[in-house]
């Protein structure tokens, strides 16, 4: 539910979340990312990051208590840990390094660090802001196990602000 809360939020396309084991051991989120050259801006990678995050910012919001978290998000820390090294190593997208390929040291580690808090410090914002919508996302995986993205459009569209005032507007 975090994970799609999260996509929605960034405007990532979902077809799908459910909450059935797959052969991995786990339930997951199915994104739809546009068919492109692989040319992906900033926004776009750290919103990648921050629906990585969605999963176990979601447990820490259900728990409220760092000490009950599972092992579940592991391969989501992977892999936002990779598309961050990658921002601040191949790409050139950070302020303190600039336009600069540059090869792993502890310099890079302390960036990477503080590029991590900040995107779980802004997807469990996102989460506290949605918290309705969030929770709605959840109770509706424990009734049906599953979500197409049809579904999880209309919890949305119910939820999200700005969508909301432009309802209002047209009506």
């Amino acid at each position: 539910a975090g994970h799609a809360t999260i996509a929605k939020l960034c405007d990532m396309d979902v077809s799908k979340v459910t909450i059935v084991k797959s052969t991995s051991g786990a339930g997951g989120v199915n994104i739809i990312v546009p068919k492109k050259m692989g040319l992906y801006s900033i926004d776009e990678l750290s919103n990648q990051v921050r629906m990585c995050y969605g999963g176990r910012c979601g447990e820490m919001m259900l728990y409220g208590d760092k000490t009950k978290i599972t092992t579940g998000a592991s391969a989501d820390i992977k892999q936002a840990t990779s598309v961050i090294h990658e921002m601040i190593t191949t790409y050139g997208m950070t302020d303190t390094y600039g336009m600069l390929n540059l090869i792993d040291n502890r310099t890079i580690l302390e960036e990477a660090m503080k590029m991590s808090k900040r995107f779980e410090h802004e997807t469990m914002e996102m989460l506290e802001e949605y918290k309705d919508m969030h929770q709605e996302i959840v109770k509706c995986l424990l009734e049906k196990e599953t979500i197409d993205g049809d579904e999880l459009d209309e919890i949305y569209k119910k939820y999200r602000k700005d969508i909301a005032v432009e309802i209002e507007k047209d009506a």
